[in-house]
């Protein structure tokens, strides 16, 4: 229907199933943070660092909860990140 298969999207973004945190440094971060949807029933959830674009954070997702982003962002705290601000749409 879109023209695009679960595999290509996972090869493109280069992740497994499941969820994936980068290792970071403690550190001051700015977090932008979105689920995109193919179909109804399947997106993915990505935490960026604002200002590198780097991919903070990423979780597959069935529909979007607020406890999946609070997940996220607690798993960032855990590992010594401040979080300065979050931009979501």
């Amino acid at each position: 229907m879109y023209g695009v298969s679960v595999s290509t999207i996972k090869r493109k973004f280069k992740f497994s199933e499941g969820e994936h945190c980068i290792k970071l440094s403690p550190r001051d971060i700015v977090v932008l943070m979105d689920t995109t949807y193919w179909g109804r029933n399947w997106g993915l959830l990505v935490m960026s660092q604002a200002y590198k674009g780097l991919l903070l954070w990423k979780k597959y997702v069935g529909n979007e909860r607020l406890s999946d982003y609070k997940k996220g962002i607690d798993q960032l705290e855990s590992m010594g990140c401040f979080i300065d601000g979050i931009v979501c749409d």
